[in-house]
């Protein structure tokens, strides 16, 4: 199965932040289970920038990083049967 996952910058008073790279890292163990593409992406003028997520046929989780300048956001990824 293939998720999206959006990634939103926001500055200040919500404002978005555009044209900022964000890049993706998955953790050794999770890229036994998952693929995401594309590897980096550059928030629009709405400050969204899109990743998508692709399961494998190993079940387990993965440990998604993503980084835009200083900041950074883990979230866990389960893979179920």
């Amino acid at each position: 199965k293939k998720y999206d996952v959006t990634v939103k910058l926001t500055g200040d008073d919500d404002c978005p932040v555009a044209n900022m790279e964000v890049t993706v890292k998955i953790d050794k163990a999770g890229k036994k289970c998952i693929t995401i593409s594309p590897a980096s992406a550059t928030t629009e003028a709405s400050g969204v920038a899109v990743f998508t997520i692709q399961a494998k046929k190993v079940t387990g989780r993965a440990r998604v990083t993503f980084k835009a300048g200083s900041l950074k956001k883990s979230i866990v990824v389960k893979v179920k049967k």
